[in-house]
């Protein structure tokens, strides 16, 4: 993985968890290795994902912007992934074929 990649998960990442946060999800006992202990309903993880979309990658400014650049550029321009824009976009009915 390229470093600009590394950089674009990581901060996807942290603006999930501060989803998590703010829309007041149960926390989860981070002292549970994989697979063990409760783990919170998937449901929360989808609601933390489109805030983190939402935050990222604001759906005023990609309608202002999504047909001017590429949707590589467009991951670049947000700090994103390619894949975290690609889902945004079919999400907002914006992706080209």
């Amino acid at each position: 993985m390229n470093r600009n990649a590394y950089w674009a998960r990581r901060r996807f990442s942290v603006a999930h968890e501060i989803g998590h946060a703010v829309l007041n999800h149960p926390p989860v006992n981070a002292c549970y290795g994989e697979g063990a202990g409760p783990k919170r309903p998937r449901i929360y993880d989808r609601e933390a994902d489109r805030f983190a979309a939402e935050l990222l990658m604001p759906k005023l400014f990609l309608s202002r912007e999504w047909f001017r650049y590429s949707d590589d550029a467009l991951a670049k321009r947000y700090h994103v992934s390619n894949q975290a824009m690609e889902i945004r976009l079919r999400e907002l009915g914006f992706l080209r074929e």
